[in-house]
């Protein structure tokens, strides 16, 4: 028990898991993070690194990356997303799949797309999913001129073949 006493520093043996860096959150992180909680696992650097900036000891947190050991897909996968995008033989596809929210940072994939393209890669853009910011995505692509270049599938309940 003195092992888990000295890695709480005497605090409730609380790990809170932090998957968004959200500098809105200021002071309540600086009371939950500095004080209520014993050790912080952050899903990413930039998670930690938005914690830090609170001013809060870096002891306090671990990077644990949700990481999954995920194969490549299959050629029929391949062939029906790039199928469903409409990329030719030589487009770089770039593919998201899962809930169209703020906090996957779906909001960020038309400005990724957009430099893509400006640096000259024939990159098109398939979404596969659902969300509340699927609209402001539409839009977000269609402002800069890339709704061409982008396809949303909506839901799939089994997005490949």
């Amino acid at each position: 028990h003195q092992e888990v006493l000295d890695w709480t520093e005497g605090r409730v043996p609380v790990v809170h898991v932090r998957g968004v860096a959200d500098a809105r959150l200021g002071a309540r992180s600086r009371f939950l993070y500095g004080r209520l909680v014993a050790r912080v696992a952050c899903v990413s650097n930039a998670v930690r690194d938005e914690l830090l900036a609170l001013g809060l000891p870096p002891e306090r947190f671990r990077v644990i990356a949700n990481g999954l050991d995920v194969p490549l897909p299959p050629a029929d996968a391949v062939r029906v997303a790039r199928e469903r995008s409409g990329a030719a033989a030589g487009d770089f596809l770039v593919v998201y799949s899962g809930r169209l929210n703020r906090d996957k940072g779906v909001d960020l994939l038309p400005e990724v797309l957009a430099a893509l393209r400006a640096q000259g890669a024939p990159a098109r853009l398939l979404v596969v999913g659902e969300g509340e910011l699927r609209a402001e995505v539409e839009a977000r692509a269609a402002a800069l001129g890339l709704a061409q270049h982008v396809v949303f599938t909506g839901f799939a309940e089994e997005p490949l073949p």
